[in-house]
């Protein structure tokens, strides 16, 4: 299993752009820029169309700030939220 800042993938993440992710696969060019699959703002507390983010994209403007507990959000069947 690949880590990310000791962050497993599969790994439930908040983002600087108040989103949770799962850690979906590490970056190609480096590991600190992994490639996240977006599933839930926290902003509006409530699912959002999921969709993947590579981090490493220079285009991309976001980031992780730390790893989540999903059962601290209430997620009892976590990997269907983010199918």
């Amino acid at each position: 299993m690949s880590r990310i800042h000791g962050i497993p993938v599969g790994a439930l993440v908040r983002l600087a752009s108040e989103h949770l992710a799962v850690m979906a696969e590490p970056g190609g060019e480096t590991l600190l820029k992994p490639k996240v699959r977006v599933f839930y703002s926290l902003r509006r507390k409530e699912k959002v169309l999921a969709h993947t983010l590579d981090l490493a994209d220079p285009a991309c403007r976001d980031s992780i700030v730390g790893p989540e507990n999903p059962e601290k959000w209430g997620f009892t069947h976590f990997e269907a939220l983010w199918l």
